[in-house]
C-alpha cells in the first residue's frame, strides 16, 4: 500500500488531467474491492489469475497511451 500511494503521488503530481487520475484511482479501489470479495467466493486461485489479467490489461492500456 505504501508503495502504491507514493506512485500514485508522484504520477498525479505531474499529470495535465488531475481528475481523471484521481477517478482511475477510485474505480481501481473499486475493483480491486470486488475483487477481493470474489476471492472468497471463488478462493484465492483465481485472484491470482485475476490479478495476473489486471496487470496485463493495464501494460496493454499503457502501451496505447504511448502511442497516442
Amino acid at each position: 500500500m505504501l508503495f502504491a500511494g507514493v506512485i500514485f503521488a508522484r504520477s498525479f503530481r505531474d499529470t495535465a488531467n488531475p481528475d481523471r487520475a484521481f477517478g482511475s484511482n477510485i474505480a481501481g479501489s473499486v475493483v480491486g474491492g470486488l475483487c477481493e470479495s470474489f476471492s472468497m467466493l471463488l478462493g484465492f486461485r483465481y485472484l491470482l489469475l485475476l490479478a495476473l489479467a489486471f496487470y496485463l490489461l493495464s501494460a496493454w492500456a499503457g502501451r496505447l497511451q504511448t502511442k497516442a
